[in-house]
């Protein structure tokens, strides 16, 4: 096998999500709280008030304990929410979103944030969020990233070329709603890098733009985004990746010696 396949198989191959949420392995049942009554009574309630009321009081008629009262309002980062989470593949990267499934103040409010790690060398694999714009902030670290936007940036039909750049810490983008972007660790001390990512969405949602060419056109990889890629299929897996990504990723293993 080639240096590069026996270094690559190693690479964590996820994307986000940002929902962060959709390069992660799903969540145990048990590990989510199901809040399906709740969300029917929010849904129903004719006013903010109301909805609020349903979040913070006890039938109205008098405020949480401190302890309930916290947890409803509040959401902790740096809570460990379980092996269930772990971005599969990315040397210790984990995410935390706070969504309206784990979080349910966020109901109606149109927005979504993320808290995660990105192990050395790890790679969110090209994605679109169909429902929300992404800004995208690493607090520690570095990451290569590349977004591509929709037809006619240069006119006509001629489809847009890849517009790529690095941000460091205390540095974002913004990753437009619908446009396809990926995000790459490239820590230069080979470290990993910690992000917040913020959508305008509740429910953004997260679309892998990767193909199967096996399968026909049309026909998603769904496996790609939740586990290591092995040998089994990486030559399904490296037909569609960009020669840019690859080339990022290629650089960043032989620099950091990961075999």
């Amino acid at each position: 096998m080639a240096p590069f396949l026996s270094k690559v198989l190693a690479v964590s191959l996820a994307f986000v999500a940002t929902q962060a949420n959709a390069a992660v392995v799903p969540r145990a049942d048990a590990n989510l709280k199901d809040n399906t009554a709740l969300f029917e009574k929010l849904t129903t309630a004719p006013t903010e008030i109301r909805r609020w009321r349903e979040l913070f009081t006890k039938d109205g008629k008098e405020l949480l304990g401190s302890e309930e009262l916290s947890a409803a309002t509040t959401f902790d980062f740096n809570t460990e929410t379980g092996p269930e989470t772990v971005v599969v593949g990315t040397q210790g990267g984990q995410p935390h979103t706070a969504e309206v499934d784990t979080f349910p103040f966020l109901y109606g409010s149109g927005l979504t944030m993320t808290y995660g790690v990105i192990g050395p060398c790890g790679v969110f694999l090209p994605h679109v969020h169909p429902r929300a714009n992404e800004f995208f902030v690493v607090t520690d670290g570095q990451v290569q990233f590349g977004t591509e936007l929709e037809i006619g940036l240069l006119g006509g039909m001629i489809p847009s070329p890849e517009i790529s750049g690095t941000i460091k810490t205390n540095m974002g983008t913004l990753f437009p709603q619908g446009s396809i972007h990926y995000q790459v660790n490239t820590h230069p001390e080979c470290k990993s890098t910690t992000f917040y990512a913020a959508q305008s969405s509740e429910n953004a949602g997260s679309t892998t733009v990767l193909q199967d060419p096996t399968r026909g056109n049309g026909t998603t990889v769904k496996s790609l985004g939740r586990r290591l890629v092995g040998a089994e299929d990486f030559e399904r897996v490296r037909g569609l990746l960009s020669s840019r990504i690859v080339g990022i990723v290629e650089e960043c293993l032989a620099r950091c010696d990961i075999k």
